[in-house]
């Protein structure tokens, strides 16, 4: 399916443009948040009123889909040196975010040895794992809200490139990758559900 191939270079063209250019670097605090839940919305609008869509992303490789979440290790290191060393990003936001981004990061490799449909356990745990990856990003999202409302200046390094990447293009994409992961899992459990009932 080629649509969604193109669709994704055609938007992370319209973020890298709109970011570097410095479109996006007076946007108020709130916008941030209002940008990445306005893209995952519209994502999961796409995927539930498009069937092929959706049939497309539930096709696609688990193992990839897990393997994505590896590139976490990088805004994760990139908060803690807006933090420690430029002194640019709140304490709440960067380090507590930032450990939990890298933690996803080096464990998805880990993790990714669960993506194995002959085994309902490992897909188990590999369902509270995309639980935990999801929570610590909604988490980040909301300490990212909490602190852009009490101080907004504090959070306008992420209105500039190229921490600007992360609301308008590659937080929504994580979220909704995280999204049809935990989707193929389910459906894979349900369809291994009348199996396991018939050998008990």
């Amino acid at each position: 399916m080629k649509a969604p191939k193109i669709i994704l270079a055609i938007w992370s063209a319209a973020a890298l443009a709109v970011t570097a250019s410095g479109i996006y670097n007076d946007v108020p605090a709130p916008a941030i948040q209002g940008t990445i839940a306005g893209l995952t919305l519209a994502l999961v609008l796409c995927w539930v009123i498009s069937k092929p869509f959706c049939a497309w992303t539930l096709s696609l490789n688990l193992r990839a889909l897990v393997l994505f979440q590896c590139w976490r290790v990088i805004p994760g290191s990139m908060f803690l040196y807006y933090y420690y060393e430029l002194g640019k990003l709140p304490f709440q936001f960067a380090v507590v975010g930032g450990i939990g981004d890298i933690l996803v990061g080096i464990t998805a490799p880990l993790a990714a040895i669960l993506a194995d449909a002959r085994s309902t356990a490992k897909l188990r745990a590999l369902m509270v794992w995309q639980v935990f990856a999801l929570f610590d990003l909604l988490m980040v999202i909301r300490a990212g809200l909490v602190n852009g409302l009490h101080d907004p200046q504090s959070m306008m390094p992420l209105t500039h490139f190229p921490l600007s990447l992360l609301p308008t293009l590659l937080v929504p994409l994580t979220l909704f990758v995280h999204l049809i992961t935990m989707a193929q899992i389910r459906q894979t459990l349900v369809a291994k559900a009348p199996a396991l009932n018939g050998r008990q």
